[in-house]
């Protein structure tokens, strides 16, 4: 009689450990699961941000090659912009 209640308490031990070993393992499969579909969200984001970071760069390179052509224009004549008044202290040929 004490070795058949000995047999039940150690196979109900057992069953606990295999059914809490099969959670965790649920757990941890439902957690991967989780943590690369909160990837896969990041990188849709990110990827709809490219355009916007295209559109960015290209204004960006239109704005700076403006601002290069004024200042090599401006550069180049330089040398021979003379003082004029306090007001503009520099006049500088337009052509």
């Amino acid at each position: 009689m004490i070795a058949g209640i000995i047999v039940a308490v150690i196979v109900a031990i057992l069953v606990i450990a295999y059914i809490s070993a099969y959670n965790g393992l649920i757990k941890g499969r439902t957690y991967v699961q989780e943590s690369w579909s909160q990837i896969d969200v990041q990188l849709k984001r990110r990827n709809d941000l490219i355009p916007n970071l295209i559109e960015t760069v290209k204004a960006t390179v239109i704005t700076n090659k403006v601002r290069w052509k004024r200042w090599l224009a401006y550069g180049i004549k330089w040398p021979m912009c003379q003082p004029v008044t306090t007001k503009r202290p520099w006049k500088c040929p337009t052509n």
